[in-house]
């Protein structure tokens, strides 16, 4: 598969936010067994692919310039792979445009990154706004894992959203409670029982 030599400047229009969000799609997609390359300058775009699919995530810096370019990045893309998908004729149904932001969409909006969903010209399509968690990275990219470890979105909402509730707690005694990336199952049942026993006494 040909890929775009990564970018090495950093670019002003790519904030903090953007960078965890590419990230956080690098790990989900390499935690799947995906082959994942960094493309495009600033380093805001990434290449993936497995033996029967192939693609590519842009994480925008803005909704607005996701409605904007999206058209444009997908047809890059498709130009630069021209070669390798004519030798491959299930990749060719199994093409992947994704289009991500952390930016929060405003209802108009979301029915514009709706609408581009629904556009299965070329490549399928995945197009969301305000993600700002890792489940909401992991939600938005489930089209692309296998249904065997979908399962557990569920779950990682579930830690999330305790994270959420002990926001009173240094964040040190969170990490330790929760044990990290890694956190324990039977610590977070713990809390999440008492949480709920404690929310039924009130």
């Amino acid at each position: 598969m040909a890929y775009c030599p990564a970018g090495s400047g950093q670019g002003n229009i790519v904030g903090k936010a953007t960078m965890d969000l590419i990230s956080e799609v690098r790990r989900v997609l390499e935690k799947n067994n995906y082959s994942v390359v960094r493309a495009g300058e600033p380093d805001n775009m990434v290449h993936f692919e497995d033996g029967n699919l192939m693609g590519f995530v842009w994480a925008a810096p803005t909704v607005d310039r996701l409605l904007r370019e999206w058209e444009d990045r997908q047809d890059s893309f498709l130009k630069l792979n021209s070669e390798p998908l004519r030798g491959s004729e299930l990749k060719t149904w199994n093409l992947y445009a994704v289009f991500l932001t952390t930016d929060e969409p405003n209802e108009s909006e979301r029915v514009a990154l709706a609408q581009i969903e629904e556009d299965f010209r070329a490549a399928r399509k995945i197009a969301r706004g305000g993600l700002s968690t890792p489940g909401d990275v992991l939600n938005g990219l489930l089209p692309l894992i296998p249904i065997q470890t979908t399962v557990s979105v569920e779950r990682e909402n579930e830690v999330d959203k305790l994270r959420q509730r002990v926001k009173s707690l240094p964040q040190s005694v969170v990490e330790t409670l929760l044990g990290g990336e890694e956190y324990s199952e039977k610590g977070v049942d713990v809390l999440l029982k008492a949480y709920g026993d404690k929310r039924n006494k009130d």
